[in-house]
């Protein structure tokens, strides 16, 4: 019995809302600051832009860097953009347009995002 109780508590699911995200973002890096899609370089997608069950696509700047957060209701999901889309992926979030940019990666090392 004490092992299946254990076995349950471990395997619960971490899902991150927006506001926890931010707040763990910010704790790795004071500059992080998600950003309004009219304030957003460039013309921000939305969740018809990506696979699986998207639920939020968010813009996020990093000093003068931009990059685009997407929320997932599952880390399945935001692994599957990962691959697919050749990005990071942080539980239930993927994180594109980090690739290639020193200060983005370096910020998604800090947070312990993943690079399928």
């Amino acid at each position: 019995m004490v092992l299946s109780i254990l076995t349950v508590s471990c395997s619960e699911k971490v899902r991150y809302f927006k506001e926890e995200i931010y707040d763990l973002a910010v704790s790795k890096d004071s500059r992080v600051e998600f950003v309004l899609a009219n304030n957003f370089e460039g013309k921000l997608p939305n969740c018809g832009n990506y696979i699986g069950n998207c639920q939020h696509v968010f813009g996020v700047k990093l000093g003068v860097l931009y990059f685009i957060a997407v929320e997932y209701m599952d880390e399945v999901d935001a692994k599957k953009a990962a691959q697919k889309y050749h990005g990071y992926y942080f539980y239930n979030w993927f994180f594109d347009d980090v690739t290639g940019e020193p200060a983005l990666e370096e910020l998604m090392t800090k947070l312990n995002a993943k690079k399928p």
